[in-house]
């Protein structure tokens, strides 16, 4: 065996040594040759190696940066997702495989299904063979994890965990790519008004932090222009709840949840565009329902103008490349972005789907 290749091993030891201890670069070049007792021609031969596999960034002077790749392992990012197929998932599923393809991980989908059982399930599994990486869509997010310890565990491994979305109340490890929600709903509650309505609602997730963030800035736009807001005007489903209105075309559970709002109602702010899009929808089935609604969303998908619906959203930066660029973070032992994704208006307000 040649000296570089003996040289290129070691630095494979040291390299797993320093990422499991959440170092970021190698030593410079003089420590290394000081280390192996070796020239610097020598060690080039073993970086270069390296830098081929992808393990390596060569910084400006004598000093390399790590990739987060470990040196002769099969990098393996876990994509734990609700469903794999449904709303904006298979969109965000393409974005993250390609960008993380494209850095020679292997990327692996994993739906919960949306059961906590499931998703306790597939932790116990990659606890056992811990993957480089784990992205993950909380279930029920403003609800405890009992799970705690087995994140801590894939942690304690070497696994870099991103939430998409907020992380379990009772969880404070783990980089987060979450979006500014009191802002996107203050705003959108903002123009509501603006158009002249006063009699606004929402529909919203009781067990998700990110609709208690749209309830807070909703509620502070009503508060600042003054406008009463009985609780009738404030429902709430749960994620299991949703998932029963996802499946019943009749939308039964849907239509009744409408019933209950008051009739002077002209407005309602939607946890996203599938709930907006769903609502226009139960909205032309309830013969008793005045049609004029504004019904509005979050998201800026496909569906806030499809057919003959068409109603207004907020978009933010892709959240998919935010969450990616978190895991590159995570995954080099660099501090994450601080800063909460903006929303920005997009569309008109029309009636409840352009009737």
């Amino acid at each position: 065996m040649y000296k570089y290749d003996q040289i290129y091993h070691s630095l494979c030891e040291q390299i797993t040594q320093i990422l499991d201890h959440h170092g970021t670069a190698l030593p410079t070049e003089e420590c290394l040759c000081r280390t192996y007792q070796i020239s610097r021609q020598t060690l080039r031969k073993a970086l270069s190696r390296l830098e081929n596999e992808h393990v390596l960034i060569s910084r400006q002077g004598s000093s390399h940066a790590l990739t987060g790749l470990y040196p002769g392992r099969t990098n393996q990012i876990v994509l734990m997702v609700h469903y794999s197929d449904v709303y904006l998932t298979p969109q965000r599923i393409s974005r993250i495989t390609g960008f993380f393809a494209g850095l020679h991980y292997q990327v692996l989908v994993m739906p919960t299904g949306a059961s906590r059982k499931a998703e306790g399930d597939i932790l116990e599994k990659l606890v056992s063979t811990p993957p480089r990486g784990l992205f993950v869509e909380s279930i029920s997010s403003a609800l405890p994890t009992p799970y705690v310890h087995l994140y801590q565990r894939l942690q304690r491994a070497g696994t870099a965990i991103v939430f998409l979305g907020e992380r379990y109340p009772n969880l404070f490890s783990g980089y987060t790519a979450m979006t500014d929600d009191p802002q996107g709903a203050y705003e959108m509650t903002e123009y509501l008004i603006g158009q002249g309505h006063h009699s606004i609602g929402t529909l919203l997730l009781s067990d998700d932090q990110s609709s208690h963030g749209k309830y807070l800035g909703f509620a502070q736009a009503m508060h600042t222009h003054r406008i009463p807001l009985p609780d009738v005007q404030v429902q709430w489903i749960t994620l299991p709840q949703l998932e029963e209105i996802r499946q019943d075309r009749s939308l039964r559970m849907l239509r009744r949840i409408l019933e209950g709002y008051p009739q002077q109602l002209t407005a309602l702010l939607c946890q996203n565009d599938e709930l907006a899009f769903l609502v226009i929808r139960a909205l032309r089935m309830i013969a008793s329902r005045d049609h004029s609604i504004c019904v509005t969303g979050f998201d800026n998908s496909y569906l806030h103008e499809t057919g003959t619906i068409h109603f207004p959203t907020m978009e933010t930066p892709s959240l998919s490349l935010y969450a990616c660029e978190q895991m590159l973070r995570c995954l080099r032992n660099l501090p994450p972005l601080a800063d909460k994704l903006p929303w920005k208006r997009i569309g008109a307000g029309q009636s409840a789907g352009s009737l």
